[in-house]
């Protein structure tokens, strides 16, 4: 920086002259200070972005898009549910034994073990059981249908079954007895040539 005017040992000051250094010392600290506010608000305004781009540690954030995380995620302080509530209409995270829980309890028994084929059944959880088949049925005799699964007792479950020939109509075909594990039908048909089958479906615990 270099003053308008300058000044030796022992020569006399004009006024007029050290006013004009004074004034031009005073232009350049207000244009210092000015450039080094402008250089302040930048900086508040940059910390200003990031401190609503950042999640915090306290406080309520919402965050929002796809986040990718390389490493192990440790939440706490989240509320739960402790009881499954089939009324529940909440946002709270829930754990994999919470949802076990609660189609055992609520109704909503979408969990079951399977077996799928031409005689299979589904198990749900709450010790329901959906089961199905056919078999061939002998002709002017008994046959015995098992079922894939067994159910609880003879009186709990509840049985339809259809017959299909391959000849003309024949006579009727009724059950003549059941079980927990199964039923048997007879076939009073007479004629010797084609086959007849069995279709059931059978619902119960």
């Amino acid at each position: 920086m270099t003053l308008p005017y300058s000044f030796s040992a022992g020569q006399p000051a004009k006024a007029a002259e050290v006013n004009a250094d004074f004034v031009f010392l005073k232009d350049t600290i207000t244009q210092a200070a000015s450039a080094l506010q402008a250089s302040v608000n930048s900086v508040q305004s940059s910390l200003s972005t990031v401190n609503s781009e950042c999640v915090h540690k306290t406080g309520t954030e919402t965050i929002a898009g796809k986040k990718t995380f390389t490493g192990q995620v440790v939440l706490s302080g989240i509320t739960s549910v402790p009881t499954p509530e089939a009324a529940a209409n909440n946002t709270y995270p829930t754990t994999a034994k919470w949802v076990k829980d609660f189609a055992k309890t609520s109704g909503a028994d979408y969990m079951a073990t399977f077996s799928k084929g031409a005689s299979g059944y589904y198990k749900f959880t709450n010790g329901l059981i959906v089961q199905w088949g056919h078999t061939a049925v002998n002709k002017k005799d008994d046959t015995s249908i098992t079922f894939p699964t067994a159910f609880s007792g003879a009186n709990s479950y509840g049985l339809a079954e259809a017959f299909y020939s391959t000849v003309a109509r024949e006579s009727p075909q009724i059950v003549t007895s059941r079980s927990a594990s199964g039923f048997t039908v007879n076939n009073d048909a007479g004629s010797s040539g084609g086959s007849i089958y069995c279709y059931w479906v059978a619902i119960g615990y």
